[in-house]
């Protein structure tokens, strides 16, 4: 999740308003503080980013995208 994670601290990730952004957004906070928090989600978009950006394998060095 590094790739996607570095990108979303640095304000660089846009999230399109709809009624999953709460749970998405939950999911994220709690992340990083509790250990039994289910990462589905954030596993899925992470995994999606490298696949579609190509950044998992660093064949491109700038892309924009609005999720």
């Amino acid at each position: 999740m590094d790739l996607w994670a570095g990108k979303a601290k640095r304000g660089e990730i846009l999230l399109v308003q709809g009624p999953w952004i709460q749970r998405f957004l939950d999911e994220a906070v709690a992340f990083g503080a509790a250990t039994d928090v289910h990462d589905d989600q954030l596993d899925a978009v992470s995994g999606a980013f490298e696949v579609l950006t190509g950044l998992g394998d660093k064949r491109k060095s700038r892309v924009r995208i609005i999720v």
